[in-house]
């Protein structure tokens, strides 16, 4: 099932990402416990759900690593925030 298949079936997802996207910590306890992050939310994810949740969040992060490498690289040609 692709992500757009999956979101527009499962307001639940969405929900989740929505508190990714807000609340920077609540991955981080999403990987620690599941149930009392969901619980926090009101939200129950199926297995399948939680699965594309977990890829999106680790995409998250990768993304979040790729941009810090960017910056770095730019800084090291004497690139400007701005720019």
């Amino acid at each position: 099932m692709d992500f757009s298949t999956l979101t527009s079936q499962s307001p639940k997802v969405m929900a989740v990402m929505e508190a990714i996207k807000n609340d920077p910590n609540f991955f981080s306890e999403l990987k620690d416990d599941p149930q009392q992050a969901l619980s926090k939310i009101g939200v129950e994810l199926n297995e399948e759900e939680m699965g594309i949740v977990q890829k999106l969040g680790d995409l998250r992060e990768l993304e979040a690593e790729a941009e810090g490498f960017f910056a770095k690289i730019k800084g090291l040609f004497g690139f400007k925030e701005g720019n």
